[in-house]
């Protein structure tokens, strides 16, 4: 942080985490931390606040590349389950968009096999030096032992490899999360485990859709939207370019 008078500015680098792992939490001591710092030069010293640098935090849905915005499944489940179930109004199966549909007849498969899930230890080899690299990948087993598959990329150490499909209902501070899934990370389960694979034109609708199942703010996110208010800070970004997207 550097004091120019009448105003502060903060620089910094806000951790990058995976999922709601170990590195997530220090994620949230870190913003912890840099609020109760924005909040003592804000309301003790009457400071102006300025915050710069990379957050690694999307605002918005906008905000991310289409493969990084989530769906909460388990709203999507009960949509369809409710409608499915009350075929008189509107919203019967003819107006539910089949992917919903799709999500809905295969989701409980594919949790029953991620409980399969292990981080497999892998060797990759640089083509040009010929070196070679142990990388971890996850891997999935079906009940009838009919097929095994590799899902998600290599890795680094197998915690990575792992918490890319740690789906389940998590609390992190007042916000809850629950099943919340990286459209890429969904339509890679629907592909390998559900036998479902859907076109361009099918991820193109899904990456558009907006409604309750996308508007559940993350932990991060809300953290970030909570600040603003209080510091009375404005995204400058958005808004120069209030129309940009995947930014």
């Amino acid at each position: 942080m550097t004091d120019h008078g009448e105003f502060v500015v903060f620089n910094v680098y806000i951790p990058y985490s995976n999922g709601m792992n170990e590195s997530f939490q220090n994620k949230l001591r870190f913003l912890n931390a840099l609020e109760v710092a924005v909040r003592h030069q804000k309301v003790e010293r009457s400071k102006k606040i300025m915050i710069a640098g990379d957050f690694n935090i999307c605002s918005t849905q906008d905000d991310a590349h289409w493969s990084y915005r989530s769906l909460n499944i388990g709203l999507i489940m009960n949509e369809v389950q409710e409608k499915t179930l009350n075929p008189e109004e509107k919203g019967a199966p003819d107006y539910i968009p089949k992917w919903k549909i799709d999500i809905f007849e295969n989701w409980n498969r594919i949790t029953e096999v991620l409980q399969s899930i292990e981080a497999i230890s892998v060797k990759t080899k640089n083509p040009t030096t010929g070196e070679t690299f142990e990388k971890y990948r996850a891997h999935v087993s079906f009940k009838d032992g009919r097929k095994k598959v590799f899902i998600g990329s290599n890795e680094s150490c197998a915690n990575v490899a792992l918490c890319h499909y740690n789906f389940k209902k998590t609390s992190a501070g007042d916000s809850e999360v629950y099943h919340c899934v990286p459209l890429q990370s969904l339509v890679e389960l629907m592909g390998k485990i559900g036998d479902i694979v859907w076109d361009d034109m099918t991820i193109k609708e899904i990456s558009h859709y907006r409604g309750p199942a996308t508007e559940l703010p993350s932990p991060t996110t809300s953290w970030l939207r909570r600040l603003m208010e209080e510091a009375d800070l404005i995204d400058s970004f958005r808004y120069l370019y209030p129309n940009a997207k995947h930014r």
